[in-house]
């Protein structure tokens, strides 16, 4: 069975007496969860569908905020007038313009798969993700949300209703992602830093990995030991840096790749683009 509420409200109130696996795109979940082939997706629980929700549709912003609501699709990403262009960037790189035209934020999160290619841009960006009930919401930073490979904290009658993304800007930014294509592939490997340089000091740096590790990889306490430096400084030691993260860094042997070719390509990567800036 379907369900196929017709506003925010009759979604949540449905979800508070009964069990469902919510879907928008729904990219994520038929291959999750498909079947012998001419048979019906199989799913332990009645579908709800809530992609045409207008309340989760529309991209807006507020003075220091960016509002994503969870069923903005990828397409409606790369199309907007508000968000930042390494947003673009990223999503580009995500899958095909078909499913692009389908596949949603919230998906990508919910989905919490390590191989996210939105999520280390949204760790990165300090995203905060906003969870309703029909009795209220909690704000949850996304690094609290996602627990391991395909877990999160979502409850069965919460909704992913909204992403709420900090107005930050870097002026140094580079996003690699790693895959056996440019596109509709996934990622072997992703790759963001975002640095804000100020003359020739770094003011601010961060950086993140995803499909190294059972979740996406971003450590502060490495972030904030090389900011107020001269970024003559990270040039050199990028040697250094990349040791630091090594210890957080698990990468595993796939059908994609191996943990030892992911484990080097990390390493390159720093190295390069600390080189480049």
């Amino acid at each position: 069975m379907v369900e196929y509420p017709t506003s925010l409200n009759e979604a949540l109130n449905e979800l508070n007496k009964n069990k469902y696996t919510i879907y928008a795109g729904g990219t994520d979940l038929m291959v999750k969860k498909r079947n012998w082939v001419n048979l019906p997706v199989k799913n332990d629980y009645s579908l709800m569908f809530i992609s045409h929700l207008k309340e989760l549709n529309t991209i807006s912003e507020s003075e220091k905020l960016y509002h994503i609501p969870s069923c903005v699709t990828q397409t409606q990403m790369i199309e907007s007038e508000i968000l930042p262009d390494i947003f673009k960037t990223v999503v580009k790189k995500m899958s095909s313009p078909a499913i692009r035209n389908v596949a949603t934020i919230g998906g990508n999160i919910v989905n919490s798969s390590p191989a996210g290619d939105l999520l280390p841009l949204l760790y990165v960006y300090d995203a905060v993700l906003i969870l309703k009930t029909i009795n209220g919401e909690r704000e949850i930073p996304i690094e609290n949300f996602i627990t391991g490979a395909g877990k999160n904290i979502l409850k069965d009658n919460e909704i992913l209703k909204e992403i709420l993304i900090p107005k930050l800007r870097f002026n140094n930014n580079y996003y690699k992602k790693v895959a056996s294509r440019k596109a509709n592939a996934l990622s072997k490997v992703a790759f963001i830093m975002c640095l804000n340089i100020e003359g020739k000091v770094v003011t601010d740096f961060r950086m993140a990995f995803g499909a190294v590790a059972p979740t996406v990889i971003r450590t502060r306490n490495i972030e904030k030991d090389y900011i107020e430096k001269p970024i003559d400084l990270l040039k050199i030691k990028s040697e250094e840096i990349w040791e630091k993260y090594r210890e957080f860094i698990n990468p595993i042997n796939d059908q994609r790749s191996t943990a030892n070719y992911r484990e080097k390509v990390v390493k390159n990567l720093i190295e390069y683009y600390l080189k480049e800036i």
